[in-house]
C-alpha cells in the first residue's frame, strides 16, 4: 500500500510487471519475492515508509520495526485525539 501522498512506481525484474501507486492508500498485490526484491533494490521504499506491507508477517520479516507507520483505518481516529494524546504510542482502543 502506498503510504505517501505522491506517486510511487516500481518495475519488477522478477515478474517483469510495472506497479504504480498514484496516491496514499493505493494497493497493489505482489508476491513475497517481489517485495523482497524491492527491499534489496530500493531500500528506501520500505525503510522510509513510501510503501507499507499490509501482511503483518511479511512486514515483520522485511521491515522490522514498523511503529512509524499508521494504517489507513487509524488515521481518522488519531487525528480526532486530543493534541496531548497524538504523540503517545499506547493510545489504541
Amino acid at each position: 500500500m502506498c503510504s505517501t501522498p505522491g506517486k510511487v512506481s516500481y518495475d519488477s525484474n522478477v515478474k517483469h510487471n510495472s506497479y504504480i501507486w498514484n496516491d496514499y492508500g493505493d494497493i497493489q498485490a505482489m508476491t513475497y519475492r517481489e517485495l523482497a526484491e524491492i527491499k534489496r533494490r530500493h531500500l528506501r521504499y520500505l525503510d522510509e515508509g513510501w510503501l507499507f506491507i499490509l501482511d503483518d508477517g511479511v512486514r515483520a520479516i522485511l521491515c522490522g520495526d514498523d511503529s512509524i507507520f499508521i494504517k489507513p483505518e487509524e488515521v481518522k481516529r488519531i487525528f480526532n485525539l486530543p493534541t496531548k494524546e497524538m504523540d503517545r504510542r499506547d493510545t489504541k482502543t
